[in-house]
């Protein structure tokens, strides 16, 4: 048995929420875990988001608006 940590890429509110969002890297961390929890791993999951990347300050300053109200 071994342990797992696995860490979806960290979503980022830089557009409309779309499928791919929930398709790509949490269904793949997902299901990677399910597999290894399948084989008796012990797994840790995670994934977060930050209000205040930089993606959203860029945006925020081109919409003329702040931070909180961009994300």
């Amino acid at each position: 048995m071994t342990d797992h940590l696995i860490l979806a890429a960290l979503p980022t509110p830089n557009g409309e929420l779309h499928l791919g969002h929930l398709g790509g890297p949490f269904l793949a961390a997902d299901a990677l875990a399910r597999h290894l929890r399948a084989e008796g791993h012990r797994v840790t999951a995670v994934s977060a988001t930050d209000g205040l990347e930089s993606y959203v300050l860029d945006a925020a300053r081109r919409e003329g608006r702040t931070p909180e109200a961009t994300a």
